[in-house]
């Protein structure tokens, strides 16, 4: 059999890969997020981003499937708990790839769309600009 010593816990666990250093993709997330403990600011994910979205992500095993996870959210719900359910993880810093628990919080689709209102990040809507002229011109 093939086992190894999880990198971050200790743990000796059966590998599926020659290459897996850690046994759960939750140790994987802390041995990055350790490095961070003594930063108060953003933690800025030093690994792979999502090139659309600019989210920090990882790959992880859910139900024996690898699946992408957005690592804000891996972060606030291995440090806070779950996400309760209808909510979404927010970023007080307004950093996508800031995964520090303490700039995450859980909110409503509305309150995300209210914050980047009211920071000035919304980007104007061309086509309200559009229907605007349109609605001038007669």
């Amino acid at each position: 059999m093939n086992h190894a010593t999880c990198s971050h816990c200790g743990i000796v666990f059966r590998r599926t890969s020659s290459m897996q250093r850690y046994c759960t993709s939750v140790c994987r997330f802390l041995a990055v997020a350790n490095q961070f403990e003594a930063v108060d600011g953003c933690w800025i994910w030093p690994k792979s981003t999502n090139p659309v979205t600019g989210y920090g992500q990882m790959m992880t095993r859910v139900g024996g499937r690898s699946v992408l996870v957005a690592v804000h959210r891996l972060s606030f719900e291995v440090m806070k708990g779950p996400i309760p359910e209808g909510l979404q993880v927010l970023h007080k810093c307004d950093n996508r790839r800031c995964f520090n628990p303490m700039h995450l919080f859980a909110g409503t689709q509305r309150e995300n769309i209210l914050d980047m209102i009211s920071k000035g990040r919304a980007a104007p809507y061309p086509r309200r600009r559009a229907m605007s002229s349109a609605v001038a011109l007669k």
